[in-house]
């Protein structure tokens, strides 16, 4: 997994989130409505496209070597 200092916009973003976790201020919901066949094996082949190509997408906040430190952790695609 590779590790990433966090920019000072995450580092407020997650300072945010400790201070109500359950808080989903910065979530974002879409709803699509499809009409027709939808083929799942082809729109999750399509996710995962979009996921692999992304880093964002596969990016979590772990804790660093140093005690309090916060680094952005992203998932092999």
């Amino acid at each position: 997994m590779t590790r990433y200092p966090l920019s000072a916009a995450q580092r407020r973003l997650w300072f945010i989130a400790q201070l109500d976790p359950c808080s989903c201020a910065y979530h974002s919901a879409y709803l699509i409505r499809f009409s027709g066949h939808l083929d799942s094996a082809v729109l999750a082949a399509c996710l995962q496209e979009v996921i692999t190509r992304h880093e964002a997408l596969r990016m979590r906040f772990v804790p660093g070597d140093v005690p309090g430190e916060i680094v952005a952790a992203v998932a092999p695609s």
